[in-house]
């Protein structure tokens, strides 16, 4: 059985936090709901259209990579929950995604020619527009966390440690491939 590190922490009752939690199965065609899920969630919360697009966008990418690697896969592990988890916290200062897959195997990010369809979300997309990103790789599955800070604000040591819950931001390189690192823009 695996802790779900994709679920929102609670959040202090302010107007600005919105949190929330959403499963899916491992099918392309609910890519789709995750991001409409996102929108929703975080319109309310971001008066920055420019920053929700990059929000919506993130998503989809980590998503559909999932969703992607699933169906070449196949099923999980047994007693491993199958499915996507998505978890979206936005404040007043950061939204923070995170992407949880039944697969215990790190991505690999892929370079892409100029013609190519697929390889450019890892290198291209997350590190263009992610202020810090990790992988927390555990037995059963892993989850891929993404923080985006709001124009201004600044990523603090101990929010990673807030982040990372029982798992000291020093601990997580080990489940980082080569060139994955917390990202600044």
């Amino acid at each position: 059985m695996t802790v779900d590190t994709c679920s929102p922490p609670s959040l202090e009752t302010l107007p600005w936090s919105r949190s929330g939690h959403l499963e899916i199965a491992c099918k392309p065609e609910l890519v789709a709901i995750a991001r409409h899920f996102t929108r929703d969630l975080i319109a309310g919360c971001l008066d920055n259209e420019d920053l929700v697009d990059e929000v919506v966008l993130l998503v989809s990418e980590l998503v559909t990579n999932a969703v992607q690697y699933a169906a070449s896969a196949g099923p999980p592990a047994a007693g491993v929950r199958p499915g996507v988890g998505l978890g979206v916290e936005c404040s007043a200062r950061y939204v923070r995604v995170c992407v949880r897959d039944p697969y215990p195997v790190l991505p690999r990010p892929r370079t892409a020619t100029e013609d190519a369809e697929s390889g450019r979300g890892l290198r291209e997309i997350v590190e263009a527009y992610a202020d810090a990103w990790w992988v927390h790789l555990r037995p059963d599955d892993k989850a891929i966390h993404v923080v985006l800070l709001r124009p201004g604000e600044v990523l603090l040591q101990g929010d990673l440690v807030r982040f990372a819950g029982t798992q000291a931001p020093q601990e997580a390189p080990a489940a980082r491939p080569p060139g994955w690192s917390q990202a600044a823009r």
